[in-house]
């Protein structure tokens, strides 16, 4: 880190003194005893030569890698194994204010948010309060008043579980779920079953909560026929269909069923006594009396029953079409789809 700021000084000094673009600084490594590190010719450690960094220089080899000129010795300054001027190394080394980024004086120097400041410096960000002194919030490494700070915060994204803002310095964990990306601080994420967290499991949504991948697997093979949610504890189940407890009811009476006593008729679930009328009554007519001939659009028809269901065309020895469970000749299907009265799929369509 060192290196790469004395690198922009030393470029911005060279750029007004010699106009070049950056210069190298000059390290003393690897030196062999006897050498002179500058100009690399002999040189013992007898006057007038010069002992620094635990080398013998020359007099005139004694160079500021700063301001590249001639170092007296009485104002040498060592740094590792660079040498300065006192003033050069005051100048690469001090403190500067991170908002005018002139020098501070050690005794009169605000530090905060790993930054040093003056202290007519050390305002808000966006407004320039100075009252920011007895309270702030760090924004992308600089200081905000409470009052600027609420305004950006409306704009930062939200952690999905705590509801709280996630900072733009905060670590964050995120998720893409139907789109859209929900993000989470942290400690606020885990799996709903077991816990597990992005350090040891990878985590997704699924009906807008987080799971594992090996949670999900189990839970994705327990979904409710009644309500299409998740069964996260007991089920009852009927042809390998589940259903939570409370969903386990007779679609027609509404009674509630016991496994083993329930009937699928037709995709539905149905008590035994309700099943046995389905079996037996017209779905046009719901007559138990005579029993229907046709069996047609998953239920069965009179034939005098069987009609269209727009027109009332008989239609018991006529090609039909299936809609939703009621037949429709072909000439009222055609006009309703020309009429946008339906989709393709022969789904009504709502204006």
């Amino acid at each position: 880190m060192e290196e790469e700021i004395l690198q922009k000084l030393f470029a911005q000094k060279a750029n007004v003194k010699h106009g070049k673009a950056s210069m190298d600084l000059t390290h003393y490594k690897d030196i062999p005893s006897g050498e002179c590190p500058y100009c690399h010719e002999p040189v013992d450690s007898n006057p007038p030569n010069i002992k620094a960094i635990n080398l013998s220089f020359h007099p005139h080899c004694l160079i500021c890698i700063y301001c590249q000129t001639e170092i007296n010795p009485a104002d040498l300054q060592e740094k590792d194994d660079m040498i300065f001027h006192k003033n050069c190394y005051n100048e690469a080394f001090e403190e500067r204010c991170a908002r005018c980024g002139e020098f501070v004086q050690s005794d009169v120097v605000v530090h905060a948010i790993s930054r040093a400041y003056h202290p007519n410096c050390f305002v808000c960000a966006h407004c320039g309060d100075p009252q920011v002194k007895d309270r702030y919030m760090n924004l992308y490494a600089f200081p905000y008043c409470m009052k600027c700070f609420q305004q950006f915060k409306n704009t930062l994204p939200e952690c999905y579980t705590c509801k709280q803002s996630i900072l733009p310095n905060d670590k964050r964990e995120t998720i893409i779920y139907k789109g859209k990306k929900y993000f989470f601080h942290p400690l606020c994420i885990q799996c709903e079953q077991c816990a597990a967290t992005p350090a040891n499991r990878r985590l997704i949504m699924f009906n807008n909560k987080v799971y594992c991948i090996k949670c999900l697997g189990l839970i994705q093979k327990k979904i409710c026929a009644g309500c299409n949610k998740t069964i996260e504890g007991e089920c009852c189940q009927v042809e390998g269909i589940k259903y939570h407890p409370e969903e386990f009811k007779c679609s027609d009476c509404g009674t509630p069923l016991q496994n083993g006593v329930a009937v699928l008729d037709h995709g539905k679930l149905r008590c035994r006594k309700c099943s046995e009328l389905y079996i037996k009554q017209c779905r046009g007519c719901t007559n138990t009396k005579d029993e229907p001939t046709i069996i047609a659009c998953g239920a069965k028809w009179h034939r005098d029953c069987f009609k269209c269901m727009k027109c009332s065309k008989n239609l018991a020895d006529s090609k039909y079409v299936n809609m939703n469970g009621y037949p429709c000749c072909e000439s009222c299907y055609r006009k309703m789809l020309d009429n946008n009265e339906i989709d393709r799929w022969r789904r009504p369509i709502e204006n």
